[in-house]
């Protein structure tokens, strides 16, 4: 018999894998990642949390400040709600 672990330790206030892609195609998509950069959509308030890197249609991750939800954006969204220029 056999068994196999897998675990991940991660350092107090490290940021996690998605958070890493998310400063880096951030970037190359000329996106604001401020932390004060928000978005109102719908009455609610946004900001970007994260990169999905194997999700090729809505990789990027927004989070809603009141309830924490997080919700699954295209590109485009990202780009019309969190650019520089906005």
């Amino acid at each position: 018999d056999e068994v196999t672990f897998k675990l991940n330790l991660r350092v107090l206030g490290a940021k996690s894998q998605s958070e890493k892609d998310l400063e880096f195609w951030a970037k190359h998509d000329d996106l604001d990642l401020d932390p004060e950069r928000t978005a109102k959509i719908e009455g609610k308030i946004f900001k970007l949390s994260g990169y999905r890197r194997k999700a090729r249609t809505k990789p990027y991750l927004m989070k809603d400040i009141a309830s924490g939800s997080e919700y699954i954006i295209t590109t485009d969204t990202a780009k019309r709600y969190f650019t520089h220029n906005n």
